[in-house]
């Protein structure tokens, strides 16, 4: 009877993880198994891992509490798959709460027991959960490391979603260090991969990255075309994150073309959509916008007042891109408003940053 109670469980929480249709619902019900198997075991454990899977988009607080629980008890057990599975959750958590150190250091510690355990599938994922810590931190380098291990395993094991995922990364490091090209190569190959997998949120972001590719190459009406496209599709999907991202990105082409009124009339539906979703790097890149379009219509006070707000978001959650963006831009509007000290202050910063790491934004 035990044993059939656990398969029933197991098939349970399996059927939940595919209900996304119904994830409140899904949540209550691993909740209230979670409570009814109150035994210390792998089950628990598994159990916790799955909650916690799903937690994410509802309450990242509770997350943490349930993954912690989830590490002491996989420890107590030695269930080294059930640690690594928590280790990993953990570090999830930090990323998304932008505390990217602690990320870093729960990413690296479950890669080693994925490592020990010899699960290529979960040492690839880790290797690209490493390369997105350094690639916001701006490390490329590092991150290119990382990125290209993943794609190697990916490649060896037939996991195309991973190859799908890796080459978008690489293709993001390459456009970051300015090689367009390579860039526009590693994205056609994501979107290649996501259009035969049929994987509309994965076809979205190909779309937008490769429209980024265009607007760094002056080809501005290809770059709308692609951002239009990405955008219908990230309506569909109903992707708030993804929708914010796409109003910005049009916002910058108008903007770059002197059509002021277009850009302000975009930048502010991304942010009005984005403060709803508490994405901090996109609300501080809107901030730069913003701050960046005051600045071209020489109202210095409101574009001080955007910069500050940027750079501080940015040196809060330590994305290093944002922090060289958002620096310049208080240099120039703190000397346009005569406050030479903190002009001098915000220029130093911005000249070490950009002397120090290799940024493009």
């Amino acid at each position: 009877m035990k044993k059939l109670a656990i398969i029933l469980i197991l098939l349970i929480v399996h059927f939940f993880s595919f209900e996304l249709n119904a994830q409140t619902t899904e949540i209550d019900s691993l909740e209230n198994l979670l409570q009814q198997h109150t035994e210390k075991d792998i089950i628990r454990v598994n159990l916790l891992i799955e909650t916690v899977y799903n937690l994410y988009s509802l309450n990242t607080d509770k997350t943490l509490e349930y993954a912690k629980e989830a590490k002491v008890l996989a420890d107590k057990l030695n269930y080294r798959k059930g640690k690594a599975e928590s280790l990993k959750q953990i570090g999830i958590y930090y990323y998304l709460k932008s505390d990217y150190s602690k990320a870093l250091e729960y990413y690296k510690n479950a890669l080693k027991i994925y490592e020990e355990l010899g699960d290529k599938g979960e040492i690839s994922t880790s290797y690209n959960n490493i390369g997105n810590i350094y690639e916001l931190q701006g490390d490329y380098p590092k991150a290119l490391e990382y990125y290209q291990k993943s794609l190697k395993i990916d490649e060896e094991i037939g996991d195309k979603g991973g190859v799908s995922i890796c080459s978008a990364n690489i293709g993001i490091i390459y456009f970051s260090q300015g090689d367009y090209i390579k860039a526009l190569e590693y994205y056609q190959k994501s979107l290649k991969i996501d259009k035969e997998l049929g994987d509309k949120v994965g076809i979205s972001i190909s779309l937008m990255n490769i429209g980024i590719v265009y607007y760094s190459l002056k080809d501005y009406p290809k770059a709308l075309n692609y951002y239009q496209k990405s955008l219908k599709i990230k309506k569909e999907l109903d992707n708030k994150r993804g929708i914010s991202s796409c109003y910005s990105k049009i916002g910058i082409i108008y903007f770059t073309q002197d059509d002021y009124i277009k850009a302000l009339e975009y930048y502010q539906k991304a942010l009005k959509v984005c403060i709803k979703t508490g994405d901090k790097p996109i609300e501080t890149e809107l901030y730069i916008g913003l701050s960046s379009l005051f600045l071209k219509q020489k109202k210095i006070n409101e574009a001080y007042s955007y910069a500050k707000k940027a750079y501080t978001f940015a040196e809060e959650i330590g994305h290093a891109k944002l922090q060289k963006k958002s620096s310049e831009l208080l240099a120039k509007s703190s000397e346009a408003l005569g406050l030479y000290k903190d002009a001098y202050k915000y220029y130093v910063i911005f000249k070490t940053m950009n002397d120090s790491i290799y940024l493009y934004f």
